[in-house]
């Protein structure tokens, strides 16, 4: 355990030097480190703009996107259990940022944005595409324009329903893509046509 935490060792020379095997590393794993760095990045700059974390976060840039959530909904989209949830908006509502309103019957309620919690959510998003906007400027144009397909098509095989759509873009600034064509919202319209065909 010491041997591997020492970035002077032997195995730590071998494992973040000369690649040990001939050849390239493995695409999937290399996509595997990838997401894992930057998704690091991305939560340490979300904590820095919202006390709470990545779930305060993620509920906040998710109820941007409509005024019809539910907790329910909410629970889904984030993977909480309803009682965490409930707990989650709780503290969101205490805090300010969201308010629940009447639905059209008088079990519902929905859940929106106070002016507050919009702000708090604009500056959220700004941290995380501060983030990944210094990562992208590393690449040379005809790679970003590579990038740029070959995420275009993971998302859109990743968005197998509206849940997993919704979950998927959890932190998306949704203006950005909104008017060119989300590719995760594609990609659930055509999983959802090929479910009902």
């Amino acid at each position: 355990m010491a041997d591997s935490a020492n970035t002077g060792s032997e195995s730590s020379r071998r494992r973040f030097g000369v690649p040990t095997k001939a050849g390239s590393p493995d695409t999937a794993n290399l996509l595997g480190a990838l997401v894992l760095g930057i998704e690091d990045a991305v939560l340490a700059s979300i904590d820095d703009a919202a006390e709470g974390g990545a779930q305060v976060a993620a509920a906040l840039v998710t109820l941007h996107t409509g005024p019809s959530f539910k907790v329910g909904d909410l629970a889904q989209v984030l993977g909480l259990s309803h009682a965490g949830a409930v707990r989650l908006v709780d503290r969101l509502e205490r805090s300010g940022w969201v308010r629940r309103e009447r639905g059209r019957d008088a079990r519902s309620v929905l859940l929106s944005l106070t002016p507050e919690g919009a702000r708090l959510r604009e500056r959220i998003v700004e941290r995380r595409m501060q983030v990944l906007a210094q990562l992208v400027a590393r690449l040379q144009p005809d790679e970003k324009q590579a990038l740029h397909r070959v995420a275009d098509k993971l998302l859109q095989s990743l968005a197998v329903d509206p849940v997993r759509a919704y979950a998927v873009c959890r932190l998306c600034d949704t203006e950005r893509c909104t008017p060119y064509g989300c590719p995760v919202e594609q990609g659930c319209c055509a999983a959802l046509a090929a479910q009902g065909a």
